[in-house]
C-alpha cells in the first residue's frame, strides 16, 4: 500500500461497514509491530475474520464503544482507534483506549495523532475525564508516542495469550482535556502504534 500524505488522509466515524478493513489493519499492524517481540505461533494465531467479527458486534450492539478511522483519498482504510468506559477496576480513570492501530506505511504523518484526538474528543464529550491504556512494555516506539502526548506510566500487569505470557504497561491520563489539547497541536514527533487490551 503506497504511502499516504497527511493531508489526504480523513479521520472519520467508523460505521459497521468498516469491521472488515477494521480487522484487517487489526491484525497487519499487530504482526508488523510485534514481529521479534511475540511469538510466531502467537502472530499467526489472529484472524482478521474474528477481529472483523469483534468490531462489528461492538459496533452494532455489544457495548457503547467509540470508533475512528483513518480514511485515504483512495477509500482505503489506514488506521483505527476505539474506546470506551474503562474496563480496568484496577486503574482509577473513567475511560479506555482499547486498541489503537496505524498501518506502517501510514505511520510518521500525524495519523496516530489524529486518530487519539478524535477518541479523546469524543470520549470528553460523552463526559469521560480521565483515560488509561495498556501497551506492550518492549514496544518502545508506541510508549514514546503516549509520552509525547503526556502519559504517565500508571500500572503494569503480565497477559497470558495462547500459552504465551508477555508484560504490559498502563499509561493514563487523569485529566482527558489535556490528552485533547496535547493530540489536537501538530508536531513533527513520530506516530506510535499500539496494542489495547481487546
Amino acid at each position: 500500500m503506497p504511502a499516504a500524505d497527511t493531508q489526504e488522509i480523513a479521520i472519520r466515524a467508523a460505521t459497521p461497514a468498516d469491521a472488515p478493513a477494521i480487522g484487517r489493519i487489526h491484525v497487519e499492524s499487530w504482526r508488523e509491530t510485534y514481529r521479534g517481540l511475540l511469538s510466531g505461533n502467537l502472530l499467526n494465531s489472529v484472524s482478521a475474520v474474528v477481529r472483523a467479527a469483534m468490531w462489528r458486534g461492538a459496533l452494532e450492539h455489544e457495548r457503547p464503544i467509540v470508533l475512528f478511522v483513518a480514511q485515504q483519498a483512495s477509500g482505503d482504510l489506514v488506521g483505527f482507534a476505539g474506546g470506551g468506559s474503562s474496563r480496568a477496576p484496577s486503574l482509577p480513570h473513567d475511560a479506555e483506549v482499547y486498541a489503537i492501530y496505524v498501518l506502517r506505511a501510514a505511520q510518521r504523518r500525524g495519523c496516530g495523532r489524529r486518530l487519539m484526538a478524535a477518541l479523546a474528543n469524543a470520549l470528553h464529550t460523552r463526559g469521560f475525564r480521565s483515560l488509561s491504556l495498556w501497551v506492550l512494555e518492549e514496544n518502545a516506539g508506541a510508549r514514546g508516542f503516549y509520552e509525547r502526548l503526556g502519559g504517565t506510566v500508571v500500572g503494569e500487569k503480565t497477559e497470558v495469550d495462547g500459552g504465551h505470557e508477555f508484560r504490559e504497561v498502563a499509561y493514563g491520563w487523569d485529566n482527558l482535556q489535556s490528552l485533547c489539547s496535547a493530540a489536537s497541536i501538530p508536531t513533527s514527533a513520530t506516530d506510535g502504534e499500539a496494542r489495547g487490551v481487546s
